[in-house]
């Protein structure tokens, strides 16, 4: 066996050169071309060939986490994916989610697919690469809906009345991380 020519950065070791059935180690991606070679002292010499082929692995990679709030009044939410991937087709997929969140992937097969979130909680995306002859990639990411601050005010009817100069004490709900009043005395 010898190495005749090769694509790409492949290169071949071949164990036993000697041997028809020696194993051959290909280093880096793209083929090598082998020949076999038999010498006979009265008949001269034959040959034949055979290609190997290395191709690349699958890559995925999903991007960062993204966080948002609920977009108002009650959503749904839109983000835009930022994936990367080689040496394969790919899709994205659901594969959890908390809360009441769901998704919608616009374009399943685009890397850069724009997806709305309806509901308060994360989902978990899957970007998954799929190689006709090296097998799966797969890199997931979470986009997480935040819900919108919100404040409960006593009504009117229930509201204390001011008059000139006076002090009253002020009482709300809120579910936030920070509220406060500001009054503003007569002049």
């Amino acid at each position: 066996w010898s190495e005749i020519s090769h694509t790409g950065n492949a290169v071949s070791t071949i164990n036993t050169p000697t041997s028809l059935t020696s194993t051959v180690d290909v280093a880096g991606i793209g083929t090598v071309t082998l020949r076999l070679t038999t010498t006979s002292t009265s008949c001269g010499t034959a040959t034949d060939e055979v290609v190997l082929t290395v191709n690349p692995n699958p890559t995925a990679e999903a991007g960062d986490a993204q966080a948002k709030c609920q977009t108002k009044p009650s959503g749904p939410t839109s983000f835009t994916l930022a994936g990367s991937a080689t040496n394969g087709t790919i899709a994205w997929s659901e594969i959890a989610h908390t809360g009441d969140a769901v998704s919608t992937i616009n374009t399943p097969t685009s890397l850069t697919s724009a997806v709305s979130v309806a509901g308060i909680g994360s989902v978990t995306l899957r970007l998954t690469t799929t190689s006709a002859s090296c097998g799966t990639a797969t890199d997931d990411v979470v986009l997480t809906v935040n819900p919108n601050p919100t404040i409960t005010c006593p009504d009117a009817a229930t509201a204390p009345v001011l008059c000139g100069e006076t002090q009253a004490k002020a009482q709300a709900q809120a579910d936030i991380d920070f509220a406060a009043w500001f009054a503003q005395a007569p002049m």
